[in-house]
């Protein structure tokens, strides 16, 4: 054979076996590297979640979002600046000697355990409110101006008191409501304002009057804010800072009322509470996970309200709570959270909330629920407040379903 012959032949043999392995390894680096520029150049950014928005209007509005966890409190109540946390979630406790539990949901008014997501707000627009005269001209028939009578000048400060004539201040400064009719009641509360004039005027001035505004007592210029509250038809709420199980890796503020404290700084704290505003029909707790679920620590607290002529509501942060239970045996006036509406901020969330509050309703004849001022909650309620009628449902102040709702 010819050495031209020996080539062809080996040539042949090589083109028989096809490529090496190392031609191959080589391809399916080329193959895989184009594969991935290709996808990134068509898969683009990312979708806006629903909600992005509303968080970042409440960034710059100074108040932050569930996300943003750090809750900074100062002492000292005169300072310009005091950061307080909203009616914040309360992780599951790991040294707790009862650990949360899930929500039941085994029927339309059950009641949720702590809540599932994180708040807390600042101020940072917290320019002083412009005071104004007071107006003695009420509408709706609210009481605008307070009442002498019922107040009880202390050295923490001016705390509410049953009038000589038996008139007490959650009567007198509620929101009027004379609809006798049998329709299904829904009270909603607001809760956190005062701690940024941008989202505490968004919220009083867009709305429902029948809607009851809470306020937090670390907020500035409180008594103007609810002169403008007020003057708009709005009944108001103090929230009042608690024990939760994780205290004080979550901590509601320096006033917080605490299960370990002696009776007398329990009411210390309480009165403190009270004397930072007037013309409020009472007190719903700020977390509290801990503190109302001890029989022992609630009873001081309640029996004083009473004497004070106060509503309290159990914001339910936790399913062990006794407060309501406590409340209507020692004759309290009282009011129970069935739902936190806006631990998922999106519209679709809060709806469904919502729809689940009209189940109670319907159910009980009341029902009551809480939310937030964010933009998204504040829109959200507007809306569905102007068809409720249709649906056959009264919306009312908090103070209209007082002693209404069942307990367990």
């Amino acid at each position: 054979m010819s050495k031209f012959d020996e080539i062809r032949q080996q040539e042949s043999e090589r083109r028989r076996t096809g490529p090496s392995a190392l031609q191959i390894a080589w391809l399916v680096v080329i193959i895989a590297f184009g594969g991935i520029v290709l996808w990134l150049a068509l898969a683009g950014p990312p979708p806006e979640k629903e909600g992005d928005k509303d968080r970042q209007q409440l960034a710059q509005s100074g108040v932050k979002s569930p996300e943003q966890t750090s809750a900074q409190i100062m002492a000292d109540k005169g300072a310009q600046q005091k950061i307080a946390g909203l009616d914040r979630p309360e992780p599951e406790a790991t040294d707790a000697p009862l650990p949360e539990p899930a929500p039941d949901t085994t029927g339309p008014a059950d009641l949720p355990a702590d809540l599932t997501a994180e708040d807390s707000a600042d101020v940072g627009d917290s320019q002083p409110v412009e005071p104004e005269e007071p107006d003695t001209s009420a509408p709706d028939g609210l009481a605008l101006v307070t009442d002498p009578a019922l107040i009880e000048e202390t050295e923490t400060g001016p705390l509410p008191v049953i009038g000589p004539d038996g008139r007490e201040p959650w009567q007198v400064y509620a929101r009027p409501f004379d609809d006798y009719s049998t329709k299904p009641r829904i009270a909603l509360v607001i809760a956190g304002l005062g701690l940024s004039n941008v989202v505490t005027g968004t919220a009083i001035e867009t709305l429902p009057p029948e809607i009851t505004l809470a306020f937090s007592i670390y907020g500035n210029n409180l008594e103007q804010w609810i002169d403008k509250a007020r003057g708009t038809g709005h009944e108001i709420m103090l929230m009042l800072p608690m024990e939760p199980y994780n205290f004080p890796a979550n901590d509601p503020g320096p006033d917080t009322l605490q299960v370990d404290q002696s009776k007398d700084e329990i009411l210390k704290r309480l009165h403190t509470v009270l004397s930072s505003a007037t013309r409020y029909i009472g007190v719903t707790n700020d977390m509290g996970s801990k503190f109302t679920s001890s029989e022992e620590a609630m009873t001081p607290v309640l029996n004083d309200i009473k004497k004070r002529g106060l509503l309290f509501m159990d914001s339910r942060t936790s399913q062990y709570s006794v407060a309501a239970r406590l409340a209507r045996e020692l004759r309290v006036p009282r009011a129970v959270n069935n739902r936190y509406i806006d631990n998922d901020l999106s519209e679709a969330e809060i709806l469904e909330r919502l729809e689940e509050l009209e189940n109670v309703a319907r159910t009980y004849g009341a029902a009551a629920g809480i939310g937030r001022p964010y933009p998204v909650t504040i829109r959200t309620l507007a809306e569905w407040a102007e068809g409720l009628e249709e649906k056959g449902f009264v919306l009312v102040p908090v103070s209209a379903i007082a002693n209404r709702q069942p307990v367990r």
